[in-house]
């Protein structure tokens, strides 16, 4: 007798991945039609992931809604606001992080620029007098003259450049910042009311404990 083993048949792995999804949306499903909340798109996007316990911190708050036996809507969109709905303003800040690196980058740039022509500057004044020392006639004096003026000027617009540069680096920095500090806003408050949320509460009450630990 042969010892050939009955081969074992093993389900892909994207397929695993679907079954899965489905048995999740599934308890999903199942759990908005029990509690009969409206299947709008935050209900299932939190129901999912209370199904799928993929975030600890969901699984707790939507424990707490389903042990009082049932929870209205409002109550849905705050938990999914805290928990899930941050991604939009992470996405935000990500963009103006990117934005404030290359407006830095830029000044950076403008920086090297300026120092740049201000060696060649020295450069050329250096120049100058050398042609001027070394020459007895007034022929040199005259050509040293006319390049000091054209150095000069080309100094001057070199400057003005840079100023005009850094000062719109600027303007954009700070149009960053006020961006940055309308979406840190944002995210501290219900979008639908503008109450402030339980993030705010945390950070407010954060803050007030370590004000009191300094004071003891």
């Amino acid at each position: 007798m042969s010892d050939s083993k009955t081969p074992v048949f093993q389900c892909p792995e994207h397929q695993q991945a679907f079954a899965k999804s489905y048995a999740h949306a599934n308890s999903a499903c199942e759990l908005i039609t029990e509690y009969g909340t409206p299947p709008l798109p935050n209900t299932f996007a939190l129901m999912y992931a209370y199904a799928a316990q993929s975030d600890e911190s969901v699984v707790i708050a939507v424990n707490e809604m389903l042990e009082r036996g049932s929870f209205s809507q409002y109550e849905i969109d705050q938990v999914y606001n805290m928990h899930l709905g941050g991604s939009d303003d992470a996405e935000k800040r990500e963009g103006i992080g990117r934005e404030v690196e290359q407006q830095l980058s830029s000044v950076l740039d403008l920086v090297g620029t300026g120092v740049e022509n201000s060696d060649q500057f020295e450069l050329a004044l250096k120049q100058i007098q050398q042609a001027v020392s070394n020459s007895d006639s007034t022929a040199p004096v005259s050509a040293a003259i006319t390049r000091l003026l054209s150095e000069n000027q080309r100094m001057s617009e070199q400057s003005h450049h840079l100023i005009e540069g850094l000062q719109e680096s600027k303007r954009q920095i700070e149009r960053l910042q006020k961006e940055l500090e309308t979406v840190r806003n944002e995210s501290l408050r219900d979008p639908l009311t503008k109450i402030y949320n339980r993030r705010a509460f945390d950070m407010r009450l954060s803050a007030e404990i370590d004000s009191a630990s300094k004071q003891q």
